[in-house]
């Protein structure tokens, strides 16, 4: 019993990895991006993991596949996925 932490990272992992946050709306029936004005729900940050079961589920195109990385613990993401000066937090992400 317990918290359980997975130590062995995202290299031991299956699934994707996102270049942006991707948002559930309210319903959770749809994944926006955090510019939307349905953005209720957090469903990955940038960099972060999404499961293959949630990626059939949304429906979701063009992820990056955990393990295509070259090198894991030196990924980048690309500036453009960055928040911009100016650019709205979603309400519930404030």
């Amino acid at each position: 019993m317990g918290i359980q932490y997975n130590v062995g990272g995202i290299e031991e992992q299956s699934g994707f990895v996102t270049d942006k946050a991707l948002f559930l709306n309210a319903a959770r029936t749809k994944v926006v991006e955090a510019d939307d004005p349905d953005a209720s729900y957090l469903l990955a940050g940038i960099g972060g993991h999404v499961d293959e079961a949630t990626a059939r589920r949304y429906k979701l195109n063009g992820l990056t596949k955990v393990g295509e990385l070259e090198n894991n613990s030196d990924a980048t993401i690309p500036v453009s996925s960055a928040m911009t000066p100016g650019q709205k937090i979603p309400p519930s992400y404030q």
